[in-house]
């Protein structure tokens, strides 16, 4: 059930489309501050700083995903992510693809996400490497929670 919810929660209800496709990926960079690899646009932008120039802010899909992972299942979980992450990274028109752990709750993971567009997210949660994800993590959260947001600031 959890699994099919972070999957609709991604799908529905961001109907948005368009972007730059030139996009390369480099270090980045904004030097020691950020150790990631990111897809930069042809502006040399970290994607992971900000949306590249090539982008329509308003056609952008932004999205944060919490989990709060059973205890008995936390090291295969990271491990899991690791693999999402890095084949995600990969994947046009990913602008950002980043797992947070909370330092207070080891067990607690956000994933920020932004998509040049809705056709990028779409492709994402029909890729091999998602379904894998789903599968291999049904069962083993507490609670699961994704939501698309707009940057204010």
């Amino acid at each position: 059930m959890k699994k099919l919810l972070f999957a609709l929660t991604i799908i529905l209800g961001m109907s948005i489309s368009g972007c730059c496709q030139k996009a390369e990926t480099t270090e980045c960079t904004k030097g020691t501050e950020c150790s990631h690899k990111h897809n930069h646009d042809h502006s040399g932008a970290c994607p992971g700083h900000q949306t590249p120039a090539c982008c329509d802010q308003s056609k952008v899909v932004d999205l944060v995903y919490q989990v709060q992972i059973k205890p008995e299942f936390k090291d295969e979980i990271i491990k899991i992510f690791d693999t999402m992450v890095s084949e995600t990274r990969k994947e046009k028109g990913c602008i950002m693809y980043d797992l947070y752990q909370n330092q207070e709750d080891p067990n607690n993971l956000i994933l920020i996400e932004k998509w040049a567009t809705q056709e990028d997210l779409d492709n994402h949660s029909n890729s091999d490497h998602f379904k894998q994800y789903i599968e291999s993590s049904d069962g083993k959260y507490e609670k699961a929670e994704g939501k698309k947001v707009k940057l204010v600031y």
